[in-house]
């Protein structure tokens, strides 16, 4: 009586076992790609706005190899997990910066076979607020000069052609 318990319950993991293989399975081997940005693209700074498809949850991993990570450490600043498909990376440094998306298990390991995607851009500062304001300024400022001259040229004709 015994032995049959125990070979029922090994038999019901057993089944529990084959049925979590199946259903991973028959999911199919995940994808993801990027949306934006494009491959080496150039973003004005400081913030790039980084989307994406996958048919999985994901890992974002900016600055680091994503390709040798054997897991997916938690509290690494740059390492990001999220169900989402949009991140929006804040205070990104002037320069080129390469940002991976893993695809991973819920125990913070790298799916099976491994599915990641890669890519390059470089972000430029943005001209500041101040300095546009100065140029929009400056601009106005040497129009009106210009147009003062043209007034004071076409004016000078005028007087010179009525003595």
């Amino acid at each position: 009586m015994k032995l049959s318990r125990t070979l029922l319950l090994l038999s019901l993991v057993a089944l529990l076992l084959s049925l979590s293989a199946l259903a991973v399975s028959a999911q199919g081997t995940p994808t993801v790609t990027f949306k934006s940005p494009a491959a080496n693209a150039t973003v004005t700074g400081p913030d790039a706005t980084i989307t994406w498809d996958s048919s999985a949850d994901v890992t974002i991993v900016a600055g680091k190899d994503a390709k040798q990570l054997t897991e997916i450490p938690t509290g690494d600043p740059a390492i990001i997990h999220t169900a989402a498909k949009e991140y929006k990376w804040v205070g990104v440094s002037a320069g080129k910066h390469t940002v991976s998306i893993v695809l991973g298990y819920s125990n913070h390991t790298p799916w099976q076979p491994r599915t990641v995607a890669t890519i390059s851009f470089t972000v430029v500062a943005p001209l500041p607020k101040s300095g546009a304001a100065q140029a929009a300024q400056a601009s106005l400022v040497a129009g009106v000069l210009l147009s003062a001259a043209v007034l004071a040229f076409a004016l000078g004709r005028k007087l010179r052609s009525a003595r």
